[in-house]
């Protein structure tokens, strides 16, 4: 009867440590992604930033182009 007991629980705790792998691999696989998609996220943020820049360096000689229409027009 023991020994019966003992072979349960030999099983039921191999049972657990298979698990026990398997969600750890899984949890690693996670991270992994989680890594990933922050380096994603940072380059997305550069590409805006640099978007933003661009918008305002275009916004800025746009007023410059009419600022020197207007002198133009003053003449």
């Amino acid at each position: 009867m023991d020994s019966q007991i003992m072979e349960k629980l030999t099983y039921k705790i191999e049972e657990m440590l298979v698990k026990i792998a398997s969600q750890k691999d899984e949890i690693e696989s996670l991270q992994h992604e989680i890594v990933r998609l922050k380096s994603e996220n940072e380059a997305k943020e550069v590409q805006i930033s640099n978007l933003y820049e661009n918008i305002g360096s275009q916004k800025k000689g746009i007023e410059e182009l009419f600022h020197k229409i207007d002198e133009s027009l003053k003449v």
